[in-house]
């Protein structure tokens, strides 16, 4: 019986086989995303003594950035009831027990401060996630916005895509004092 040597030709084709996977790779390597810590710890700071001017009338809400409050870089107690993806679940999910608990507490402005990502009220037709937008924008931001205000909107530290572009600041929201009729 003859053994099976790889040939020149057969070795060839196994380190094309072998690097053909990694060249798909090469495009998605990022370096590594760099802070600025002075600009980052500003932003902080701005966020955290907003949030502390504001609580004194009651109770805070983190949407997002709940990591900040998680491990003490802002000094809140933790709503646990309502967070982004929560939120975006039973929007997505179309759950009207949720949402409806969720929207009476926005209305009655049970919250002081809220902590959010860049909230808008734009319906989209197309493009990345359009649909996971408009139910957003209809379900949740339209409600938040309706009864509650920009207070402060700090920047981000620099977005890694174009996806975390769009939401790439912090918004603080206050009680209106003034609601208009609300669609």
């Amino acid at each position: 019986a003859k053994a099976l040597i790889p040939t020149s030709t057969s070795w060839a084709m196994i380190l094309v086989a072998a690097l053909l996977p990694i060249a798909f790779l090469i495009p998605a390597i990022n370096p590594p995303q760099k802070f600025n810590v002075k600009e980052d710890t500003k932003a902080l700071t701005t966020l955290e003594n907003t949030v502390q001017e504001y609580s004194n009338d009651g109770k805070v809400l983190f949407l997002n950035e709940r990591h900040l409050v998680t491990f003490g870089m802002i000094n809140t107690p933790l709503e646990y009831d309502y967070e982004a993806v929560t939120l975006m679940e039973m929007a997505m999910s179309g759950n009207t027990e949720y949402l409806a608990r969720f929207a009476e507490r926005i209305k009655k402005q049970d919250y002081a401060v809220i902590v959010s990502g860049k909230l808008n009220q734009g319906i989209k037709t197309s493009g990345p996630f359009f649909e996971e937008n408009n139910v957003w924008n209809t379900r949740v931001s339209n409600v938040i916005l309706c009864y509650y205000e920009p207070a402060v909107i700090s920047p981000t530290p620099e977005p890694v895509s174009m996806i975390e572009a769009e939401e790439s600041k912090i918004t603080v929201l206050i009680p209106k004092q003034n609601v208009g009729a609300c669609q």
